[in-house]
């Protein structure tokens, strides 16, 4: 049985401007999962609406302060944070440019389904 692959050239990803000084790369958009790049410009500030899932920031360069359910989190280079989408969320630059990567995972479906196919989680089912 043949698995479906998703392939995206360099270049080609979708890119939004949601707000000045914030870019999103989609690097990824699957049925469960999405992967974006951020890029922010020193003093960008952007609030995300609640949503269902679950998001993995990863800091790649700068610094980023995320904003979670009313709680700052401080986050360097290779710092990461985890959260619920249901909450408030958010995120904030100050003096230097950041960039992010984003692992967004959808709310309400089997998360053991990402690794089938992969020699993980085989023995779980």
């Amino acid at each position: 049985m043949s698995e479906a692959v998703t392939h995206v050239a360099p270049g080609q990803h979708q890119t939004f401007r949601p707000a000045p000084g914030v870019v999103f790369h989609v690097l990824h958009k699957g049925p469960h999962c999405q992967v974006v790049l951020h890029e922010l410009e020193p003093g960008t500030t952007y609030q995300c609406p609640p949503h269902p899932g679950e998001e993995l920031r990863v800091v790649l360069t700068g610094e980023v302060t995320f904003a979670v359910a009313g709680q700052d989190y401080p986050t360097p280079v290779g710092g990461t944070v985890h959260h619920s989408s249901l909450v408030e969320h958010g995120f904030r630059t100050e003096a230097r440019p950041a960039s992010f990567l984003t692992l967004a995972l959808a709310g309400g479906h089997d998360l053991t389904a990402l690794f089938r196919g992969a020699g993980a989680g085989e023995a779980q089912r």
